[in-house]
């Protein structure tokens, strides 16, 4: 049965009408408050002790920076994160984390997997069955590719060993907004440029040079939401029983030392001075050059060691 509400319009006989309180409740009596409260704020800056391909690759890396900060045991400056940053980054890694599973389930996935109980560590293998001490729960950890000389640093989000594959293959793996996801065309330059760097870490790592598919990598982009791109490919071309869409792009990554030698070159002074002794005559090894020409550049002004940068 229909009433007549009072704005003349007609509404399901019974059916309260909501109206918004005059004065908002106090801060503390709204759920969305506590969220924001324990989401903002202040997180650690990233270690410097380790040369990450995800640092060397932005252009304001800087190795006298690392160097005079490694001297002188110099922390980070913690970084801001507003509410809304955290949020996507923990949808994007939850996400990334379910991909990495599924393969792990498919048993394509190697890695490293602690066990979840008495915390042994299977290294370099398909996901285990069972640990020696029963418990069947494993965490998995990527493997680190380590650069012979420059010591460039990496984590690989996935090595993958698909069946018809002679050594497992890096896999990049990227959650992506779904707009821009519907637009991609090829990999992004700075995920080429970083797969590119890993499989150059691959082919000069003591470990994996031998253990790794050094002629081919993949990067596989994942939508954060829709249906993602409309496609034939899994029912047509797969015989898939799926829909006519799909969350996924993979693109294929060939080496280029080439390509990479640059980002060799901006590690490897700050690799150089951390070495022990001085230079070829005994003397003691000069600072790496920095990247800012005056210390009223707006980075130099945000650095942790402006000071003895320039002093």
């Amino acid at each position: 049965m229909l009433a007549m509400s009072s704005s003349g319009l007609l509404r399901p006989w019974g059916c309260m009408t909501f109206k918004a309180p005059q004065q908002p409740p106090p801060k503390e009596e709204l759920a969305s408050y506590h969220l924001h409260k324990l989401l903002c704020g202040k997180t650690p800056g990233r270690s410097i002790d380790t040369i990450h391909a995800s640092d060397v690759t932005k252009s304001d890396f800087c190795a006298r920076r690392v160097a005079i900060m490694r001297d002188g045991n110099v922390k980070p400056y913690p970084e801001s994160l507003g509410t809304c940053q955290r949020v996507v980054f923990r949808i994007g890694r939850d996400l990334e984390r379910s991909v990495q599973m599924w393969f792990a389930n498919l048993g394509f996935l190697m890695g490293n997997w602690r066990c979840g109980s008495c915390a042994t560590l299977h290294c370099f293998c398909l996901k285990p069955k069972a640990c020696g001490c029963g418990f069947t729960k494993f965490h998995y950890k990527e493997v680190r590719l380590i650069h012979e000389v420059s010591h460039i640093s990496g984590g690989v989000d996935m090595l993958l060993k698909l069946p018809s594959f002679s050594f497992p293959r890096i896999y990049e793996l990227k959650s992506m907004d779904k707009n821009v996801f519907q637009g991609l065309k090829g990999p992004l330059g700075d995920h080429l440029e970083r797969t590119q760097l890993y499989l150059d870490l691959a082919a000069n790592d003591e470990f994996s040079k031998n253990q790794v598919d050094l002629g081919l990598a993949g990067i596989l982009y994942v939508s954060k939401g829709g249906y993602g791109r409309q496609t034939n490919e899994p029912s047509a071309s797969w015989g898939l029983p799926d829909m006519k869409y799909s969350p996924f792009r993979e693109y294929l990554v060939k080496p280029n030392p080439e390509g990479v030698k640059h980002l060799h070159a901006k590690a490897q002074p700050a690799t150089d001075y951390a070495a022990e002794g001085g230079d070829e005559d005994g003397n003691p090894k000069a600072l790496p050059d920095g990247i800012c020409g005056s210390p009223m550049e707006k980075r130099a002004q945000a650095c942790e060691v402006m000071g003895p940068c320039f002093k």
